[in-house]
């Protein structure tokens, strides 16, 4: 058994490794196919409106604020790849802020009325953390996608050396079962969080049905490990 387990983790460490490393290579792309050729431009266009303001203030005025539009499209286009990578607010605020700032985003843009408490102190690693808020950030997603809720609530709550995180909203529901069994998947998707909880060692549960909303309970250590282990570890918090 602690064989197969082994392996099995050390299994789960290639997918996410791999999905890491396909992830990466996005954003190689978008930086050399997009970015990169754009930024190009527009050192051309300004080296342009310098010989212009001379011959042709006007039009170097107009130019420079063409200029000025996209630089401020590819700001955003930055910090998007940043938080891709890791969201900013996580090392500025700490995984409790970070979550209650994006809690109370989605609540103002989707008007989905969603709550945030969190109870216990929490000592989580940056892989553990980042784990919790993108599995916030999916399930507020699917909340706004497909739910039809009118309500959410987003809960952390520390309890015999265990960190939980409940999501439960009062939309449509759905039926688990084909997700469980891996029939439905994509992306950061719900299957792929749940591999991403017994990497550290604990457990995703999902409990929905049509016309019955939807809960989704997260269950980890309270202390996570700095890094992931390579050998022997337990699968599934109780």
């Amino acid at each position: 058994m602690a064989q197969e387990r082994a392996r099995a983790l050390q299994e789960r460490i290639v997918q996410v490794t791999t999905a890491q490393e396909e992830e990466r290579r996005r954003i190689l792309r978008d930086l050399h196919d997009g970015l990169g050729p754009s930024l190009a431009a527009i050192g051309n266009r300004l080296r342009a409106c310098q010989r212009m303001v001379r011959t042709d203030p006007q039009q170097a005025e107009r130019e420079l604020e063409e200029v000025t539009d996209g630089l401020r499209v590819h700001v955003q286009e930055v910090s998007e790849l940043i938080h891709d990578l890791r969201p900013l607010a996580l090392d500025q605020l700490g995984l409790v802020e970070a979550v209650r700032q994006h809690v109370e985003r989605f609540d103002q843009d989707t008007g989905v009325r969603t709550s945030f408490d969190a109870h216990g102190e929490i000592g989580l690693n940056p892989f553990a953390e980042v784990t919790i808020y993108r599995l916030v950030q999916e399930c507020l997603t699917n909340v706004q996608k497909h739910a039809k809720a009118s309500t959410t609530d987003v809960r952390f709550r520390v309890f015999d050396n265990k960190f939980e995180v409940v999501v439960r909203d009062d939309g449509q529901g759905f039926d688990p079962k084909p997700m469980a069994s891996g029939a439905a998947s994509n992306g950061l998707g719900l299957l792929s969080m749940q591999e991403c909880a017994e990497l550290l060692g604990g457990s995703l549960s999902i409990r929905s049905s049509p016309l019955n909303g939807c809960e989704i309970t997260l269950i980890i250590p309270a202390q996570i490990p700095t890094q992931i282990p390579t050998g022997e570890v337990g699968v599934g918090a109780n």
